[in-house]
């Protein structure tokens, strides 16, 4: 099972339990869903640091690919046309 959707199961059945007035087994199975969320939330914080760092590297390159593109102009040596009228 996906880990989204036993995420889910298990929500429902701690719901259950908890809806049922059943809290022993409520409050067994509460820390162990709570540690899956947080270790999951973690790793969410992490590729959204991580999709940061890209965006910022793209933006840097395309930074030093224009400032490329404008010194190989300024160094061109040919002559540039000139239209006749």
């Amino acid at each position: 099972m996906a880990p989204r959707r036993a995420w889910t199961v298990e929500r429902d059945r701690l719901n259950d339990l908890l809806a049922a007035k059943d809290y022993q087994p409520y409050n067994a199975g509460v820390p162990g869903f709570n540690t899956q969320v947080n270790a999951y939330n973690g790793q969410v914080a992490q590729v959204r640091g991580l999709i940061e760092r890209y965006n910022t590297l793209v933006a840097e390159r395309n930074a030093i690919a224009t400032e490329e593109g404008e010194l190989v102009k300024a160094i061109d040596s040919r002559p540039s046309t000139i239209d006749k009228q």
